[in-house]
């Protein structure tokens, strides 16, 4: 039988969210971050960060339009973004991975929720201008009407010198995650593209590429 005090990390030197090496093992010994990122409006697009995260969760909001989760662990960024504002449903995925949860404001309703949770302590929202810390800074788009919203962007990489000066926790956690394998299931059909469809204005597909065995996002 299992020894239900065992780590959960069979191999400290695997990610645990991809199944593979971590481009610096050293990366491993912390806490994930879970952070916002905006899908809409288009003219954001292309968004910074989504290709180096380890997972990101697609879902919807309001108005029939999505926003991504990025959960940064084995890899960093120095522009994720744009930072967007946080949701009730983010609760699920900041436990999921006992991560820093990242985001850019949020509603009274959400944020009095989250503040008043145990999650408190690992909430990462803009702070005064000019600060150092969290690491947040804007960008100098000139063709995005709203500045506050659409333009807030955040570093990784110096996000946890931060954690150091502040005391937080910031200790390696037992995250248990899925079991991978590079065997292909056996089937009778062979899947090129998967479509996703949430509305008349958001839907996309993933279609398969040979050469890289990988699937690659196409939106709208």
């Amino acid at each position: 039988p299992a020894d239900p005090q065992a780590s959960l990390n069979l191999c400290v030197d695997i990610n645990p969210l991809t199944g593979l090496p971590p481009a610096d093992p050293s990366l491993l010994e912390r806490r994930p971050m879970a952070i916002k990122i905006s899908n809409y409006p288009r003219a954001i697009r292309p968004q910074y960060g989504l290709t180096l995260a380890d997972q990101v969760f697609e879902y919807f909001i309001e108005w029939g339009n999505t926003r991504f989760i990025g959960v940064f662990y084995g890899n960093d960024s120095k522009q994720v973004g744009p930072v967007r504002s946080g949701r009730f449903f983010d609760e699920h995925v900041a436990r999921m991975f006992q991560a820093f949860l990242v985001f850019n404001y949020a509603d009274p309703r959400e944020w009095n929720y989250l503040k008043e949770s145990d999650l408190y302590p690992y909430l990462v929202i803009p702070g005064c201008v000019d600060c150092e810390c969290p690491p947040y800074f804007v960008s100098n788009s000139s063709n995005l009407p709203d500045e506050r919203h659409l333009t807030n962007y955040f570093d990784t990489t110096r996000f946890y010198e931060c954690n150091a000066r502040e005391g937080v926790n910031n200790s390696r956690q037992p995250i248990r995650n899925g079991f991978f394998s590079e065997l292909i299931p056996e089937s009778d059909t062979q899947v090129q593209r998967i479509y996703t469809y949430y509305s008349v204005d958001d839907y996309n597909y993933w279609e398969y590429d040979a050469a890289t065995h990988k699937y690659f996002r196409y939106q709208e």
